[in-house]
């Protein structure tokens, strides 16, 4: 089943992400929890010569990979990435569905970075977005 957060997830972040989720509806929910699997899933497909899919790992297949596990893994830079994609399209999405995504994404990060400042684990390495594997 995927479902964020999981058994992998520093307890800090699960923190974060409640404070962030608290009273959101389960429908709102999953979706900003696929959106933080999306690593995880897309790491995981095999495409064969031509591109096409033939395959995805699962946890305990071999070659399965938890992009997220890593320790240069920023769920900060993660939430900032989703700001930055939003604000690349504003402009292409309904003002209120923008406005609402913004607003999880920001307090998503704001959480992050209080809990940073209690205990500083894997919530931010000096990493970029772009750097993560």
């Amino acid at each position: 089943m995927l479902k964020f957060p999981d058994s992998t997830t520093p307890p800090e972040v699960v923190a974060a992400w409640e404070q962030a989720t608290e009273g959101m509806p389960m429908r709102e929910r999953m979706i900003y929890e696929l959106r933080m699997k999306l690593p995880v899933l897309s790491a995981n497909i095999e495409l064969d010569a031509q591109g096409r899919f033939v395959h995805q790992r699962e946890p305990g297949d071999p070659g399965f990979v938890n992009p997220m596990d890593s320790d240069n893994y920023s769920f900060i830079s993660v939430a900032q990435s989703w700001m930055d994609h939003l604000n690349y399209f504003k402009n292409q999405l309904d003002p209120a569905r923008y406005a609402k995504d913004m607003e999880f994404w920001s307090s998503f990060k704001s959480a992050l970075s209080q809990a940073k400042q209690l205990a500083p684990m894997r919530i931010s390495p000096p990493h970029f977005a772009s750097d993560m594997r």
